[in-house]
């Protein structure tokens, strides 16, 4: 049996940490969380933390953070981090704290069942918790070539499934209505690669 990958490398790093995510996302979700931060809330949960390099850049401005992910075997990030597969009921094992902010950033797309992922992040939400998602965009131009021609969009096909662990396709229609499903809502959507 061939087993998936649930990281991958990008190239790029934060202070010697891998990154396994596209360039320019952790900056941005930094700098959108300063923003929005109006509520001045500094308690983060990070669900799919990799190797941690989101994490540390989260700390270094001043977040306390508690870092999630399969295995911790390469995160290095100097925060609290606990290992916990985000495909089974986790919320259980993170429910006795008060989070300002649930970060899922580029995480979803690996897991099994989007639709439990979510039930369980409700679970860990308080009336005043703020949630993020990202995951990678299928609206890019490139799709409207590469489909037709071999039935594969940019960050799902063979490679990114046993490479990358991409096996949750979401175009934005299907994760609004998940998101509905779960009693959430979205209010508002970023990109930070061009459509």
């Amino acid at each position: 049996m061939q087993n998936q990958s649930h990281k991958s490398l990008s190239g790029i790093s934060y202070k010697g940490i891998p990154i396994h995510a596209a360039a320019g996302l952790h900056e941005a979700v930094v700098e959108k969380i300063q923003e929005s931060n109006s509520q001045g809330g500094n308690h983060i949960l990070e669900l799919g933390c990799g190797s941690g390099g989101l994490t540390q850049r989260l700390n270094d401005n001043g977040y306390q953070v508690l870092a999630v992910d399969l295995s911790l075997d390469s995160f290095a990030a100097k925060s609290e981090a606990v290992e916990l597969d985000l495909n089974r009921d986790f919320a259980e094992d993170l429910d006795e704290r008060n989070y300002d902010l649930i970060l899922a950033i580029e995480v979803i797309e690996h897991l099994e069942n989007p639709q439990h992922f979510l039930r369980q992040i409700v679970k860990l939400m308080s009336s005043d918790t703020r949630l993020w998602i990202s995951f990678p965009n299928l609206y890019l131009y490139m799709n409207t070539w590469k489909f037709p021609r071999d039935n594969t969009v940019i960050c799902w096909d063979k490679y990114h499934y046993w490479e990358m662990g991409h096996q949750t396709m979401l175009p934005a229609w299907l994760f609004e209505q998940h998101l509905t499903k779960a009693g959430l809502s979205s209010a508002s959507r970023h990109f930070v690669a061009p459509i």
